[in-house]
């Protein structure tokens, strides 16, 4: 199993960023980018670990990044350029997202052709997963027979898979295409693996349920059930179905509590809160926005029943259903997608049959409408079961001791299936097996893709000359202060003195000689061009 990992990608810890700015918007999908990264640092076996991070980013940048995870000392942090490889290592290239164009062409400028790929999905209703079916497909020399796509449940493997067929077919009926008229069996793209996402048990921030009750003003001896995820019916879920099958199930029931909480953009929260107000619920429903993280150990402390209605394609896994059963919550979650792999129905929790009436045409609306509107509109056409639901929540209030059964059976499922040291020796051994002689990836050569930005666009400028000869730094004194207040770099990092000349080279040769990066050099002398600190010293004609 022993293999070496190249992890294209740096994530910052987007929710300890949430806890100084409550308001900063995060998805899932960053979220578990991070605790991949995190979760293979602390546990995969892989040696050597190389981290490449985002190649714009300065190097100091990179380093305090990696600095915040635990085990960052194992891994090597390499830019692109800088990538070595030790004689006789096996290379998986690992990204953590869908979207795996970008590492097919990072394998091919910086790496061999042999490294197999493999991605994370995330959600699959929109560009990223189409991008990687039809490069995937078009492509055969970017990708190849090793390269994988991890899918985190069951739906998710069987979505991936049609996307990828019809993408395929239709690429077929085109002999215009380079791919058609027929599409061979070997080149239908990226292959699916099945590999759920996990939790990290230890990071949990359980505290009393009376504590947390009284800290969240819950009256003690309320029955609570909590609704946790993105406050967002364009990729989450329809909020008036907790709403109103709550109200139905409870009527003015007073020691009944519902609990909606998570991140909140575009002033969801303000709607959701009209319509609480406007079902007199004001005084049983609690809103929480944009909770922090010991604000979430609090909801999940103080709950008694997890309630997750999930009816957008963009949910293939549902990490927070998962986090609840760590939590020991039972569940009552909607029959989609990955819940009903995480959910055991009459075991840890209930699952909610639900429908899909579609007429197919809001799916063929799909070349105009926004991909997030598409979401939130064809989702309108999925339903829960109502009555079952709200029967589902009467059965939970009424009967503690089955509530509590199931959610200690959702806490030893929750340990047993998905904590994170049971995850990651799954992937080692994809990744190993891939890794193993024998595995190829096609090598035929072609135009780079994507197509170099300047090649297209280049004749939008009145002129497109190279970063070389000599430069100029300015003397005006007030402008070189001016742009030291608040970029300084551009003219500290340069080390031009007002009024002096020198040639590119020989500043590109001075700043590495301080540490950084060709590209932070570049970078910066392009930026002292841009601010009129530097300008480029016209060539000498010879004449006099």
């Amino acid at each position: 199993m022993s293999y070496g990992l190249v992890f294209l990608g740096l994530p910052p810890h987007y929710e300890r960023l949430k806890d100084v700015d409550p308001g900063l918007p995060i998805g899932g999908a960053q979220v578990a980018e991070h605790a991949m990264l995190q979760s293979l640092l602390r546990y995969s076996v892989a040696e050597p670990f190389i981290v490449v991070p985002n190649p714009t980013l300065a190097r100091r940048e990179a380093r305090a990044l990696l600095s915040a995870y635990d085990n960052h000392e194992r891994a090597l942090l390499a830019f692109p350029e800088e990538l070595a490889i030790p004689d006789g290592v096996r290379v998986v290239v690992f990204q953590a997202i869908t979207r795996l164009a970008e590492g097919a062409v990072f394998r091919r400028r910086w790496g061999e052709h042999g490294w197999p790929l493999v991605g994370l999905s995330h959600a699959l209703n929109g560009a990223d997963a189409l991008q990687t079916a039809m490069l995937s497909t078009v492509r055969p020399d970017l990708f190849g027979a090793s390269d994988t796509l991890i899918c985190t449940s069951r739906g998710a493997v069987e979505a991936w898979r049609r996307l990828r067929a019809r993408v395929s077919d239709s690429i077929a009926g085109d002999p215009s295409c380079p791919a058609g008229p027929k599409v061979p069996e070997e080149r239908r793209g990226v292959e699916p693996f099945l590999i759920p996402l996990g939790v990290e048990l230890g990071e949990l921030s359980p505290v009393d349920p009376v504590a947390a009750r009284r800290s969240l003003g819950i009256p003690d001896g309320a029955t609570v059930f909590l609704c946790f995820g993105r406050l967002a019916s364009r990729s989450k879920m329809d909020p008036n179905t907790p709403l109103l099958s709550f109200l139905k199930a409870f009527d003015r029931h007073p020691s009944r509590v519902l609990v909606i909480a998570g991140d909140s953009t575009g002033g969801e929260a303000d709607r959701l809160n009209a319509r609480v107000r406007a079902l007199g619920l004001e005084h049983r429903v609690l809103l929480v926005e944009n909770p922090s993280r010991r604000t979430k150990g609090l909801l999940h402390s103080a709950a008694d029943v997890f309630l997750q209605l999930g009816d957008n394609s963009q949910e293939t896994f549902g990490l927070a259903v998962i986090e609840a059963m760590a939590y020991g919550l039972p569940v009552i979650a909607s029959d989609w997608s990955g819940y009903r792999d995480t959910v055991v129905d009459g075991v840890t929790g209930r699952l909610i049959p639900t429908s899909w009436r579609s007429d197919g045409y809001l799916g063929d609306t799909a070349g105009f409408v926004p991909e997030w509107d598409l979401g939130g509109a064809l989702a309108t056409e999925v339903a829960v079961d109502f009555e079952l639901l709200t029967t589902a929540l009467r059965d939970m209030a009424d009967d503690p001791p089955q509530r509590r059964g199931m959610g200690e059976e959702g806490r030893q499922r929750a340990r047993r299936k998905y904590a994170w040291p049971v995850i990651v020796p799954r992937i080692d051994a994809l990744l190993g097996g891939l890794a193993s002689p024998g595995t190829t990836v096609q090598s035929r050569r072609a135009p780079c893709w994507p197509p170099k930005t300047d090649e297209v666009f280049g004749h939008y400028a009145t002129a497109s000359p190279g970063l070389s000869g000599q430069l100029r730094c300015t003397d005006d004194t007030a402008l070189l202060d001016a742009v030291r207040r608040i970029v300084p770099e551009v003219v500290d990092d340069t080390g031009m003195a007002p009024g002096a000349v020198r040639s590119v080279e020989s500043l590109m040769e001075t700043m590495a000689s301080r540490g950084l990066r060709r590209y932070e050099a570049r970078q910066l002398l392009l930026r002292g061009i841009k601010y009129g600190t530097l300008a480029p010293v016209p060539p000498s004609t010879g004449h006099i």
